[in-house]
């Protein structure tokens, strides 16, 4: 049995068709598992400065709803609360900013760093 509708790429290469690259998802899921827009200047994924504030803030958008995440004096560290809330609303569809890190408190990292 083969991927019904359009597949998604793991590694983020619409041109990577094989086979143990593809998996089905949804279009949330679809949504979910995307790299950061052109126009990033921040570097990070869910990251942008607060001019008003002077601080950066992150930021998620699930279910098309914009959900602020807090502001921060860091942008890294802004980057992984970004990180930490997009790995619990997509789980393995989430692309992380920090994928090596992914070890927050109650869990282990399947990557074993």
């Amino acid at each position: 049995m083969g991927i019904v509708g359009a597949p998604d790429h793991k590694d983020l290469d619409g041109l990577n068709n094989r086979v143990d690259n593809l998996r089905q998802a949804d279009d949330h899921q679809q949504g979910a598992h995307r790299g950061r827009f052109a126009n990033n200047t921040s570097g990070h994924k869910g990251v942008s400065w607060l001019k008003t504030a002077g601080k950066w803030q992150a930021y998620i958008t699930v279910a098309r709803k914009r959900r602020h995440l807090g502001l921060f004096e860091d942008k890294i560290e802004a980057a992984k609360a970004y990180d930490r809330a997009a790995f619990e609303a997509w789980g393995e569809f989430a692309v992380l900013n920090f994928p090596a890190e992914r070890c927050w408190p109650g869990e282990s990292n399947p990557q074993g760093r």
